[in-house]
């Protein structure tokens, strides 16, 4: 019999380096667009070498904060989904099951994204609007670690 300690840790780590991992990489392409539309990186340069020896003083990383931001607000939000069992995948559940989760999932993507559209709102949260490409990967980057939820509990069921 396995305890709620084998159970559960292993399912907590595998979240924290997930949720750390996909915030680390939003930031860091966040930082290698902002520096690609300035033409800083040279050509034939290795952009992950030259993003950890850039000198990065007076650099503004807005792109890459709000990024890492969004990527990291929106995995708890995706991830809250696929908590509510141990066992159970989000489908079976059913992902309109709990309709006060849902609305209070969707207002508080509409106060995510509020904080970085709206204009007069980036000097206070130190953000700025995205792109709809770097929205799209901040989305992708999001979906994983709820996509590796439902993974370990499919290992977990199968012990």
């Amino acid at each position: 019999m396995l305890s709620l300690f084998h159970i559960v840790f292993p399912s907590l780590l595998i979240q924290a380096i997930a949720q750390s991992s996909v915030t680390l990489i939003a930031f860091l392409l966040g930082l290698f667009w902002s520096l690609q539309c300035t033409g800083a990186i040279p050509p034939g340069y290795n952009p992950l070498f030259f993003l950890f020896t850039y000198n990065w003083s007076g650099f503004e990383v807005a792109t890459a904060r709000t990024m890492a931001f969004v990527t990291l607000s929106m995995c708890e939000l995706f991830r809250v989904f696929t908590v509510r069992s141990d066992r159970l995948f989000v489908f079976k559940i059913g992902l309109f099951s709990n309709r006060f989760m849902v609305g209070a999932v969707l207002f508080s993507v509409a106060l995510l994204v509020i904080k970085v559209v709206v204009r007069f709102l980036n000097p206070i949260f130190n953000t700025r609007p995205l792109s709809f490409t770097e929205w799209s990967v901040v989305m992708g980057l999001a979906l994983i670690p709820a996509i590796t939820e439902e993974i370990t509990k499919l290992f977990q069921r199968s012990k």
